[in-house]
């Protein structure tokens, strides 16, 4: 290159001293995408935005994904990782630039000081990239494009690629084979990975009581019948057909339908909760021990940025030793009558799990997940039916919302006005009775509030067992404490985060994508110094229509390269690591019901 300074705000090819460059593998999207070097073969995955944030610190921005070079884990030592990630501002996304005597540059990380360095000193295509003292020299080359100016090149679908044998491809990556075992809402959801990468996952085949399900299933992802069983036994009574499942089913047939699939060599993408119990739990556990499989729980928000974001910071131990943690999850008054009032897991007789379990298990995950393995020694909790207690049905409410009810136009719990005036929210739930209907109309869907739909119920008198708010205290192995308060029928649907350490805190709302680290700072007038962070990120929070905040794929993601034979990220949510969020839910209804402090078993 020249030895002008390249430009800010301008696209660039990064390439080493053998000439090959700088990409992101795979045409991969996700955050966590691994780096490396390859043939420049003039794709958006070879080209980087450098953008100048601050005097002589530099982001690099890839073209196809818009995430941006990082440090994995913020990592200081020598040979540490290199993928992209979400930028969020921080050390380990920021790069110097610095002249080298032969006209290149040497590519410095600000956390670190260490410089751009390719692994081994490798020539091969596929070569990684890390961070080390010494001087691997990149050069920055001519600019290909100013941003958003002309002579942008053309990107190359993925998938064509791959079926044209081009040699860019990882083909050292073995497709995953998956078949989905219960084909509710959340398994299809988690199966759209493998439309969007079939190079890496396909779905081959389903199994599910229901034949309207078995044959959407079979015809979105393109088999045939012979791959279509009625049930997980039946599955597991053929010879094993794929390397995984992801298994749907309901919460209390987990256990049951997982552990022959286990047992077969299938390894296995469980959905929360795992177990509805303790007996389940280890008898799960001891199934995985066993068989040697692999088996990683849908705890999707540790994929979510949010929280990924969060756990980085205390890694790089920002606030210092955590004290204490405080979490609230407002369950939204529409999603509390849907779920946990009307519908599936009203009942914890029928459905087996208490509502701290069926919606909180992400929480409590979170917090073990948060405190990076200290074991919870202690936990108590309160609760109650507060609201629905059926003692307090208003005078002239009837039993059905549609049918006999003198109160339903002022009822904020009216099934007109949630599910037929807003015929979308938790549409999934409400609607799946009319399945069979390729396309039900309002009045189909009128009258099945009006007879068998359970979602057309009065709120006050629908049988339900569960609490409808609940509050957890826990109580670590190093002293440190936590809080998770559970509030339905809440105006709006929120998690709330704070967590306080020996140095600082982080405060933040997953729904807003937002966080504060605030850390000491005796030099400062005010005592101290903040850092806002806010991740850009959108979408649906709550599940509604099944994102969790960009966590649901990630998960998935991280699945299929665990399965591949990669390292698994930070967020890994393998059956042992999940172990202590279940536990306490248990000993949580324990506690709650007996109203004493109970001990946790330990792991």
């Amino acid at each position: 290159m020249n030895e002008k300074k390249p430009v800010s705000n301008v696209c660039y090819q990064i390439a080493a001293k053998n000439g090959r460059v700088l990409e992101v593998a795979d045409f991969n999207t996700a955050s966590g995408a691994a780096v490396q070097l390859w043939d420049n073969v003039k794709e958006d995955s070879q080209i980087w935005l450098l953008v100048e944030v601050a005097e002589g610190l530099y982001k690099l921005e890839n073209k196809l994904t818009g995430k941006v070079l990082d440090v994995i884990n913020a990592g200081s030592q020598n040979g540490a990782w290199l993928h992209q990630w979400d930028y969020i501002g921080k050390d380990n996304q920021l790069w110097t630039l610095e002249p080298a005597a032969d006209g290149r540059w040497k590519v410095r990380s600000k956390l670190s000081g260490r410089v751009l360095d390719i692994v081994g000193m490798s020539q091969e295509n596929g070569a990684g990239c890390g961070s080390c003292p010494q001087p691997g020299l990149f050069c920055a080359k001519q600019p290909l494009t100013e941003r958003g100016g002309g002579g942008m090149l053309k990107t190359v679908p993925a998938a064509r690629l791959a079926a044209a044998g081009w040699k860019g491809w990882n083909k050292m990556a073995k497709q995953i084979t998956a078949i989905i075992v219960g084909a509710g809402h959340r398994a299809l959801l988690y199966s759209t990975y493998a439309l969007e990468n079939p190079q890496a996952l396909k779905i081959v085949g389903v199994a599910d009581p229901d034949p309207i399900r078995r044959r959407k299933t079979a015809e979105m992802h393109g088999f045939g019948e012979d791959m279509c069983f009625e049930s997980a036994e039946a599955l597991a009574e053929r010879p094993r057909l794929a390397d995984a499942v992801i298994n749907g089913t309901m919460d209390t047939q987990h256990v049951k339908t997982a552990v022959p699939l286990l047992r077969r060599g299938y390894d296995m993408l469980l959905e929360k909760p795992f177990a509805v119990n303790e007996d389940e739990m280890w008898e799960l556990q001891r199934a995985v021990g066993e068989t040697g499989r692999r088996v990683m729980i849908c705890h999707v928000l540790r994929y979510a940025p949010f929280y990924v974001a969060v756990k980085e910071r205390l890694l790089a131990g920002e606030i210092g030793d955590i004290i204490n943690i405080q979490a609230t999850e407002h369950v939204s008054y529409h999603h509390l009558a849907v779920s946990y009032i009307r519908g599936k897991w009203g009942n914890e007789e029928k459905c087996g799990a208490p509502m701290l379990l069926a919606k909180c298990c992400h929480d409590m995950d979170l917090i073990m997940w948060l405190k990076s393995g200290v074991a919870p020694r202690q936990v108590a909790s309160f609760g109650s039916d507060f609201q629905f207690d059926p003692g307090k049905k208003p005078a002239g409410a009837g039993k059905r919302c549609l049918v006999d009810c003198g109160i339903e136009e002022n009822c904020l719990y009216s099934a007109k006005k949630h599910y037929i005036d807003h015929p979308d929210r938790w549409s999934f739930y409400v609607w799946d009775c009319l399945e069979h209907l390729e396309k039900p109309t309002i009045e189909d869907k009128i009258q099945s509030l009006k007879t068998d739909n359970i979602h057309g119920r009065c709120v006050w008198d629908c049988e339900h067992t569960v609490v409808d708010h609940q509050s957890v205290a826990i109580n670590f192995a190093d002293g440190a404490t936590a809080t998770l308060n559970m509030i339905g029928g809440t105006a709006k649907a929120e998690r709330n985060l704070h967590i306080i350490g020996t140095k600082g805190e982080i405060k933040g709302v997953f729904d807003d994508s937002v966080f504060t680290v605030r850390t000491i700072d005796t030099a400062s007038e005010s005592g101290w110094r903040e850092e806002v962070v806010d991740l850009a990120i959108g979408g649906d929070k709550s599940g509604m229509t099944g994102s969790h905040g960009g966590g649901d794929l990630r998960l998935v993601e991280d699945f299929v390269r665990v399965l591949q034979g990669e390292q698994p990220s930070i967020s890994c949510t393998n059956i042992n690591d999940s172990l202590n969020g279940h536990l306490a839910v248990f000993q949580a209804e324990k506690a709650r019901k007996t109203g004493t402090v109970c001990t946790m078993p330990q792991i």
